[in-house]
């Protein structure tokens, strides 16, 4: 009696285990609804909250069992046994459900640039005497602009020459899963309400700017298929906001025109090359990592997300 009784005990408690690793693992691999960059989702975040989430630690208690100091199980063992595993499957189920409901956010918000880390960027005039702040600011609400529209077309090679290698190269892999699953992300609407410098700072290699955007959009994504919509609303507005992280080679200042960087040579083969429209050589199909001369976008945060 006393092994098959231990016996059931075991296996409630296996169970149990199995739940949570595989509740888990589906919220590991549960996908999240995007915009260019995966930030825009079904449910809002930032704010005052600071996209912290918060969490229940459940501590376990002894508990004492008085008997008749046989050793044998007793009906009472059996119950209590048996109510103690329901509590910590049930405790197990909500934890995943929270989490579950909590991952359906597409990003918790993250944390801005401390002030404390940046320069002004007056300051950034002795560096670069030909910097502008209003046309920085300008040139990018208009990447923004073309970045939203190349991640509809599912197609971001004419915006490669603003973006790093490393997310370039995030960007594409994450249109690539939509092509395969026949999915558009539209992103319509698009209104970049302010751009403001946050401030700068340098490392051993780069210029570094941090700037802050506040968007508004509609974003939804459709199967190619069937034109349903499968996330998000056609309707709803999203005001959105972010940190972009810009880099620019050590040693390099604003060119005189546009003109002066629209045009250079490729550094494998020579040729002349035009990086405003492809940061890919034609002749030789070198890749340009534009940092190298002008500004390149080398991170991107969601700082938070509201729906109208």
């Amino acid at each position: 009696m006393k092994r098959i009784l231990a016996f059931m005990l075991t296996v409630l408690f296996l169970s149990s285990l199995s739940i949570y690793i595989c509740a888990n693992s589906v919220i590991e691999d549960n996908v999240k609804p995007v915009d260019f960059g995966s930030f825009s989702g079904n449910s809002d975040y930032g704010g005052s909250s600071g996209g912290s989430s918060g969490g229940s630690d459940y501590g376990s208690s002894d508990t004492y069992y008085s008997g008749g100091g046989s050793g044998s199980f007793t009906f009472g063992d059996v119950f209590w046994g048996i109510f103690v595993i329901g509590v910590v499957l049930v405790i197990v189920f909500l934890s995943a459900k929270r989490k579950a409901n909590m991952n359906n956010s597409v990003n918790s918000g993250a944390q801005p640039t401390s002030p404390t880390l940046l320069k002004p960027v007056s300051e950034y005039l002795s560096i670069d005497p030909k910097f502008s702040s209003e046309e920085f600011c300008q040139k990018l609400s208009n990447i923004y602009v073309q970045l939203q529209n190349g991640w509809q077309h599912k197609d971001i090679s004419e915006v490669r020459v603003f973006l790093s290698d490393e997310l370039y190269n995030q960007a594409n892999r994450q249109l690539e899963s939509m092509r395969q699953n026949n999915q558009t992300n539209h992103v319509d609407n698009i209104a970049v309400l302010s751009v403001d410098i946050s401030g700068f700072m340098q490392n051993d290699k780069n210029d570094v700017l941090v700037a802050r955007l506040k968007t508004r959009i509609v974003d939804y994504t459709t199967d190619d298929n069937t034109g349903n919509v499968i996330s998000g609303s056609n309707t709803a507005e999203k005001f959105m906001e972010y940190e972009w992280t810009l880099i620019r080679t050590k040693g390099h200042i604003t060119a005189e025109s546009d003109s002066d960087f629209k045009k250079t040579n490729c550094p494998s083969c020579g040729a002349p090359m035009e990086v405003n429209y492809s940061a890919k050589c034609e002749y030789c199909g070198s890749v340009l990592n534009n940092g190298d001369y002008d500004w390149v976008i080398s991170s991107i945060k969601g700082i938070s997300q509201q729906t109208a």
